[in-house]
């Protein structure tokens, strides 16, 4: 069901549309089935390393942020943009991070992931590209990544980051900026 919302969400968007509203409405909705994807298919892939905020966000009370509370909206917001453009890639080339070794990718691994990325690429710019002008494509893609990004970081905190939780003191000096 998740993924037929996010399907007839996107062909909405980028064959039907016809008005502002329209592209607005359907671009926030694409946002939450992305988000949706997140939250039941994708989550248990991988989450740890996402809430490693390095040196921009205060998770444990050791960490200090005094205004994370008026610039971190801004940041959730641009986290698929972090993981569409730099997070995969990243991964590929810190092969060693926080305590774990990838296994080298082997030639079916490395067919995935490009084929992945293209298709991402496509999806996102190329397609929408033939069929509407730059800056619509640019602006719904921001809008949806937005609301993706928020609606994720927000349920994924209060889902990951509870009272229960012990931290341990942390090293002000360690903090990074992340991978």
């Amino acid at each position: 069901m998740i993924l037929g919302w996010f399907v007839i969400t996107y062909w909405l968007l980028v064959f039907q549309v016809r008005s502002g509203w329209g592209a607005l409405a359907l671009s926030f909705s694409l946002g939450l089935s992305m988000a949706a994807i997140g939250f039941n298919i994708q989550h248990d892939g991988g989450h740890d390393d996402d809430i490693n905020l390095g040196l921009i966000g205060r998770l444990s009370p050791h960490q200090p942020h005094r205004w994370q509370h008026l610039y971190l909206w801004a940041l959730y917001g641009m986290l698929p943009i972090k993981w569409q453009f730099f997070g995969d890639f990243a991964d590929l080339a810190c092969r060693n991070r926080g305590g774990r070794s990838l296994p080298a990718l082997r030639r079916d691994d490395w067919f995935v992931f490009l084929a992945g990325t293209l298709t991402f690429f496509s999806l996102a710019f190329l397609l929408p590209l033939q069929f509407h002008p730059f800056g619509v494509v640019f602006g719904c893609y921001l809008l949806t990544t937005m609301v993706h990004g928020i609606v994720i970081s927000v349920v994924f905190q209060l889902a990951h980051c509870v009272e229960e939780v012990e931290f341990a003191g942390i090293d002000p000096n360690s903090l990074t900026m992340g991978p």
